[in-house]
């Protein structure tokens, strides 16, 4: 999810866009993707399904006295399941008592 919170006198218009390759997509086009906005306030939400649904996004933000671009990056996280890991923690627990004992801490 991605959200920019404007302060605006007059309020701005929301644009959301996608970019790839360098080549920007209104976001309005695309599937996957929502968009929330009020007068201060917008929020993309990316239901991610693909790996071409990351990379770089902006919303430019445009009223009578000029206009603004916010850029936004959306990154796969990886995540360590400890579980699947379990010889490596054991033997990584193992060898900080030791470390620890060895300099009596313990």
């Amino acid at each position: 999810m991605m959200v920019a919170d404007v302060i605006a006198n007059p309020l701005s218009n929301f644009t959301w866009w996608r970019y790839d390759n360098n080549i920007r997509t209104p976001v309005s086009s695309l599937i996957r993707h929502q968009i929330d906005s009020t007068d201060l306030q917008t929020i993309l939400q990316i239901n991610v399904s693909h790996s071409r649904d990351y990379g770089k996004y902006a919303v430019e933000l445009e009223n009578s006295v000029g206009s603004e671009m916010l850029v936004f990056e959306l990154t796969a996280k990886c995540e360590l399941y400890i579980f699947g890991y379990f010889p490596y923690v054991v033997l990584l627990l193992y060898v900080v008592i030791f470390i620890i004992r060895g300099l009596h801490i313990l």
